[in-house]
């Protein structure tokens, strides 16, 4: 997942500096945080589960209609904020910092209940 990241991260850093006017409706850095950290989960179940990829491809838009809906971000305003940061590759490059930041978070979260989960476990 990491390396998903520095190569975002790198091919973002290869677009011009000149980007476009900010969108009226530009998502907040911490909202583009969050969108961004659960897009790259989706992406990240999706690529553990390879399955037929007709299959593959509805699952993953029904993910990302979730995503839209949950958190009323739609994808066109989404991808709009997108070009917009991206346009910028050191602010970009701080966002996805944050991103792994926030993955890493989780994961540290997840490893830790299971590790109680498993005391309790063995403790009956």
């Amino acid at each position: 997942m990491n390396r998903i990241l520095l190569l975002s991260v790198l091919v973002m850093m290869a677009c011009s500096q000149n980007g476009p006017e900010p969108p009226a409706d530009l998502l907040e850095e911490e909202e583009m945080v969050e969108a961004l950290v659960e897009l790259n989960l989706i992406e990240s179940v999706r690529s553990m589960h390879i399955t037929a990829e007709k299959k593959n491809k509805v699952e993953t838009e029904a993910f990302y209609n979730e995503l839209w809906e949950r958190t009323g971000i739609d994808k066109d305003r989404f991808l709009r904020s997108f070009d917009h940061y991206r346009s910028d590759p050191q602010r970009m490059s701080q966002l996805y910092e944050q991103v792994a930041s926030q993955i890493k978070r989780r994961e540290d979260l997840l490893n830790e209940k299971k590790r109680q989960e498993v005391e309790e476990r063995d403790q009956r």
